[in-house]
This record gives structure tokens, sequence and C-alpha cells, in this order.
């Protein structure tokens, strides 16, 4: 039943799986942002910062800046002609110019930046870099799957729904924290489902730690996680008198990955800021530079302090930002992620322990971001915030699949839900992430969602490399979209109807 009685035999799985993995790569290459060379700050400055090009917003201009400091002159300090492209995220601290956000995307992408700097494609190869980890992350999903006892049919459908109908697609192909979260939730969830082993707890551990270098937030949503696994390493005996607790005293060697991971962390803060746990979005913040090219900073009033980052009186309107309205609600970008509801049930009763662990962390994620200041994630292409929740949640719609897979309208509804939300993400993908929450849209007389993604398509102006180097004078952006869109539909068509083989 684990394979839906079709993929039989692990190397017919493996083959497969690689198949899928090099389509999948092969999509990326063919949506990742970027112009061709090694572009200078001036460059960025002058050319790539609108719509369309790849520093079209302050997340990428920031992290690549930092990136380009730490490949060229050594330093988490950008020099002013680095700086200058990071407004509005530009941090000043003691005279000198950082980001407002974590290091470690940036850090993560030194050796794309210098592999690709080689072939003058270091933005390029920079801006992959979130989509190896996206496929990582297609892996890790197909590994959690197998560990709950999910078919393989499932948690290919699984994966592919999170990488292609979701807005993971537009924050695949750009330079943008979010799967490379996916990928440490995931990583520290498919260790701790395994067997029990020191060396694997110690693992997740770190991965928790390491969490906090790519956003400052990203501990808490390990909590249901760390839970998981001290019960998991606890052994209860109850008596008629007492209630005793044993501990295996070996795994509390598992903290030390978190100790590296986040003394690292203090090291790097303290060697920067001279102390150990800065926050860099509670730095001075550099509104821009003046004519004089002298920095002009914000007014306290408007400076962040960690006790604005949330606040329970929001709630409300961020659940219906992210849930349900039109500029950023789930159920117009990726609706798909409705189905995996239908099979919450049953994956709790098949896997307690290890279900309620993935529900509390997408609740975490959730709450966290619905209290978040400014949950739109800025001009941003749909609810980029919920990234990593997508790839937990389609755990569950690989057991929906499990669960109707004989069911002939299932499988048409989730086809139906699968096309639309490819069709919405892929104009993400190909166009632009600059599109703005309603609130700002109104004032300026634009649109604020993927309407005006699909004006953009019509016009052929795309954010893809590869289109742009290679495709313009042969074919319109409307033809190119088209191709892709019926590639990824017919993959999984293929997966989702499919006959299955009788026992």
């Amino acid at each position: 039943m684990v394979d839906g009685n079709y993929y039989k035999g692990v190397g017919v799985r493996k083959i497969i799986t690689a198949l899928i993995v090099i389509f999948i790569s092969f999509i990326f290459i063919l949506t990742i942002k970027g112009n061709y060379g090694n572009p200078t700050p001036g460059d960025i400055y002058d050319n790539q910062r609108f719509m369309g090009q790849p520093f079209e917003l302050s997340p990428e201009r920031g992290r690549y800046a930092l990136t380009m400091s730490l490949a060229r002159d050594n330093s988490f300090f950008l020099k002013q002609d680095i700086a200058r492209i990071v407004t509005p995220d530009l941090a000043f601290y003691k005279g000198k110019y950082t980001l407002l956000v974590s290091p470690g995307l940036s850090f993560l992408g030194v050796p794309f930046y210098l592999l690709g700097a080689g072939f003058n494609l270091a933005q390029v190869f920079t801006f992959g870099m979130p989509a190896f980890f996206a496929v990582l992350n297609f892996l890790l999903i197909l590994k959690i799957c197998e560990q709950l006892k999910i078919s393989f049919r499932g948690a290919i459908l699984g994966g592919l729904s999170y990488l292609f109908a979701t807005t993971s697609f537009a924050y695949s192909v750009s330079y943008y924290q979010h799967q490379i979260t996916a990928f440490l939730l995931l990583a520290a969830a498919a260790l701790l489902f395994s067997e029990k082993h020191v060396l694997r707890f110690g693992m997740a551990a770190f991965l928790t730690g390491f969490s906090f270098w790519i956003d400052s937030q990203n501990p808490i949503f390990f909590i249901p996680l760390v839970f998981y696994a001290i019960q998991k390493v606890l052994k209860i005996q109850k008596d008629n008198a007492y209630t005793r607790i044993f501990v295996n005293v070996k795994y509390l060697f598992a903290a030390i990955g978190l100790v590296i991971a986040l003394g690292g962390y203090s090291l790097y803060s303290f060697g920067v800021f001279n102390r150990p746990f800065q926050l860099s979005g509670t730095l001075t913040s550099i509104r821009d530079f003046d004519k004089n090219n002298a920095p002009i900073i914000k007014t306290l009033s408007t400076q962040k302090d960690t006790s604005r980052f949330f606040n329970t009186r929001r709630m409300a309107h961020g659940f219906a930002t992210l849930v349900f309205n039109q500029d950023r609600g789930t159920i117009y970008y990726a609706p798909i992620i409705l189905i995996g509801i239908l099979g919450v049930s049953q994956l709790t009763k098949k896997k307690y322990d290890e279900s309620v662990a993935l529900l509390g962390t997408i609740l975490f994620i959730l709450v966290l971001y619905t209290m978040w200041g400014d949950p739109y994630g800025g001009w941003a292409f749909g609810p980029r915030y919920l990234v990593p929740l997508f790839a937990l949640a389609c755990i569950y719609i690989g057991q929906t699949v499990d669960l109707f897979r004989e069911k002939v309208w299932f499988k048409i509804v989730f086809a139906l839900l699968f096309v639309y939300g490819v069709g919405v993400n892929l104009l993400g993908a190909l166009t632009t992430n600059q599109v703005p929450p309603k609130v700002e849209a109104v004032a300026l007389g634009m649109k604020w969602n993927y309407m005006l993604n699909w004006d953009l398509l019509q016009k052929g102006l795309s954010s893809s490399f590869f289109y742009k180097t290679y495709l313009t004078p042969i074919m319109t952006l409307e033809v190119f979209y088209l191709i892709i869109f019926v590639s990824i539909i017919s993959a999984s068509g293929l997966i989702l109807f499919l006959p299955e083989r009788n026992k």
C-alpha cells in the first residue's frame, strides 16, 4: 500500500526520483531571474533595480550586497558603493554599513557567487542557490513521506505541488531566504523522525541553531520539533505511587549542535557589533543617501525595536491578509494547500507524534506572521512568509492523495487546483515579485495581485535569465510561458492519472 501498488522496488523509485529531479532542475534553469555578467554596484544601482530586473526589490539587493562584500572584500561591513544599493534595508553602526537582516543567506551564497564569477555569471549562480535548496526540499518531502508511510505517488505529488503550485516557485528563482528556512525545518524533521541516534539529534539541534543565522525569528518555528525530540528520548514509568521519568544521558550531548550554531553566531555578532547577540533589525536605519553621498538616518519614530515586531492585536488582520485577501491570500495564490486539510486526521491517527509536531510547526509559523508588523512582506508576490509552511503542509497533500487515490472526483479537483496554482505562480517566477499590497496600490493606481504579472507577461517583460539571453528573438514570452506550463502539467498529470497496478 505504501507505494500505491504502482511504483514497486527501490530501484524503480530511485530512477523515477532522478528523472523528476532532472525535470525540476531544468524548469528552474529556465526561470531563474537574472542578467548575463558580474554586475558591479554601479550596474545594480543604475540599471537593475527596476521591475523585472534581478534586483527589483531591497531583499535581493541587500543580501546580494553582503554576499558581494564577503566575496570581494572579506568583510561583513559594506563599502559605500555597495551600501548605496541596499537602502532602505541598510543599517548603520559606528560609522560602518551593514544589513538590517540576518547574514546567513548571504554567507551561504558566497560559494555560488565565486563559482559563477568564473563564468561571468555571478548574479545568476547566486540566485540559483534557493533553487538548489528547493530541489533538496523536494527530496526531503519524499523522505518524510516515506517515514510517515505515505505512498511514493502521494509524496511526489505533494512535492511537486510545493515547488510549482505555491508561491515557493517565485521564491525559488530569486535571492530570498524562504527555501533555506524550509530546508532547515524539513531536514530537522527528517532527522528526528528517523531512528533515535545522538548524531541525528545533534545535527537537528545544529539546524535549529543555524536557523537563527537565516532569520532571527526562525528558532521559534522549531519549538514543536524540539518538544517532539524531548518526548522521544524520555521514558516514563508509572506504578501505584510514583511516576518516574528516565532519560538517556548521552542524548544531552545532542545539545552541542545547538551550542555550536548559536556560539558561531555569537562570535560573528561580537566581532561585528561587539555584542554577543545583536539583532541586525534593531540597528540604526539608513533611509537613503543625500546628493553628497552622506547617509540620511531614519527618524527615531520609524526605528525598529524588537517589542514592535509582534503584536497580538494584528492577528485578525494578519490572518485575513495571509489566507483570504486578494493581494496576498493563500486561497488566491496556492489553493492546492487546502487539499492537505483532508489528510490531517488520517495522518494524525497513523503517526500521531510526528503529525502533531508538523501541525505545531505550521501553527507557529502562521500565528507568528499574523502578528507580524508587515504581513504583506513588503512589495511581494503572494504570501512569501508562508513558503516554509507550504513545504510542511504539502506532506499532508501526499496523505490526502493516498486517502482518495481511487476517487475520480478527487483527481479532477486536485488537477484543477494544481493547474490553477501552476498558472498563477509561474507568472510570478517569469515576471516580477514587485507587487504592491492593495493598501498602497490603490493610491498608486496599480494592480495588487497576480493580474499585474499577467499584464507584464502580455507586454513581454520577463525576469528570466534564460529567456532574455537566448529566446527573446525567436519566441514571445507568452509562448515561453505556455511551454513551461504545459511541461509541468503534463509531467504531474502523468503521475496523478497513471493507473495503479493490481496486487
